[in-house]
């Protein structure tokens, strides 16, 4: 079984950044690591609006806090998602996570045996 992954650009107050992500049918949410792979913290992106503590239940069973925020947009190919919800976490196997909620607000369907993203 593939691996769909894509960029993505965060939009935030002082300025937007583009990292790598996976996306996850089987997430809900979606995630952000904190510190990025390029050793950037994401809050210097600084996010729009703070809306509490998320307790995640990772693949492997165990619970994880993250901090549940709304960057000002979401950017993935040529769509837009105003002040998407977004669980930032400390643990991230990858830069970010794009979950089931997104792909469906955008209309994304996963083509995993060609590791792509199709646009409706």
């Amino acid at each position: 079984m593939g691996f769909v992954k894509d960029f993505i650009e965060i939009v935030g107050v002082n300025k937007s950044k583009t990292v790598s992500a996976l996306f996850d049918s089987g997430a809900y949410r979606t995630y952000i690591r904190k510190e990025l792979t390029d050793g950037e913290n994401v809050e210097k992106i600084v996010f729009h609006i703070f809306e509490g503590v998320h307790r995640v239940i990772l693949a492997n069973g165990k619970i994880e806090e993250g901090t549940r925020v709304r960057f000002k947009l979401l950017k993935i190919k040529d769509k837009i998602i105003e002040e998407p919800q977004i669980v930032v976490m400390d643990n991230l196997v990858e830069d970010a996570i794009i979950g089931a909620l997104h792909m469906q607000k955008l209309g994304l369907k996963l083509d995993i045996p060609n590791e792509r993203i199709e646009q409706s």
